[in-house]
Parts: C-alpha cells; structure tokens; sequence
C-alpha cells in the first residue's frame, strides 16, 4: 500500500515538474544567459513552440514585465572545435524591448551546448 502511494505521488510530480518543454526551458534559458553574458537584463524564457518540420522555434521571454517574442528560423545541432551548438540561420524580435535583444544577439549565432545536455534538448526539438 505504501509502495502504491509513493509511485502514485511520484508519477505526478514528475508529469507536473518534470515534463520535457519545462527541461528544454531551464537548459535552453540557462545556456543563453552563460553564452550572453547578460544575466541581469536579459530576462526570463517563459515559454518554447515548436516546428519541428520547418525547423522553426518561438522562444517567449519575460522582460521588465513585458513579454517578448524572439523567432529562431532554421535550427540545427553543429559541432564547432569539437563542442556542440544549437545553430540558426536567422533570428527575428518582436515585443517592446525588441531593440534590446537585437543588440545582445548581434554577433551570436548559435549557443554552446554540454554533450550532457545535446541529448536532452535535441530529444524535444
């Protein structure tokens, strides 16, 4: 009976904390902040959408209370000097601090990705 409890209580936990969207978002807004540098200002990633046939990601961030889109068009996984990246051909803004991410990702295509965490993230996208 105990054992039935403890199974039944981890099984929503892990359905409610543990799903793979909120994985890829913790790994995704983690890598960005480091591959950024820009912890204090850039905010935080609230949610993910997917096109996984058109390679298409819709990344949602919490900015100064404002909510903000950033359109990442043509994702694939590279290896760059032996280290893994999540690549994009273009990237696109909207929101009002639109200009802001413009300025931080100007000379940023892709973001470094740990082999640990190429494996996570490469499953849900």
């Amino acid at each position: 009976m105990k054992l039935k409890k403890s199974s039944t209580m981890f099984m929503r936990l892990r359905t409610k904390y543990l799903s793979s969207k909120a994985i890829a978002l913790f790994v995704i807004n983690k890598k960005l902040k480091t591959t950024l540098q820009h912890d204090s200002d850039f905010g935080k990633l609230t949610d993910i959408q997917l096109n996984r046939q058109q390679k298409n990601m819709t990344l949602e961030l919490e900015h100064l209370s404002e909510i903000n889109t950033i359109a990442i068009n043509g994702y694939t996984f590279e290896n760059r000097k032996g280290e893994p990246y999540l690549i994009w051909r273009t990237i696109d803004f909207t929101g009002p601090a639109k200009d802001h991410y413009k300025m931080i990702f100007k000379n940023i295509d892709g973001i470094e990705l740990s082999k640990k965490y190429i494996a996570i993230v490469e499953a849900v996208l």
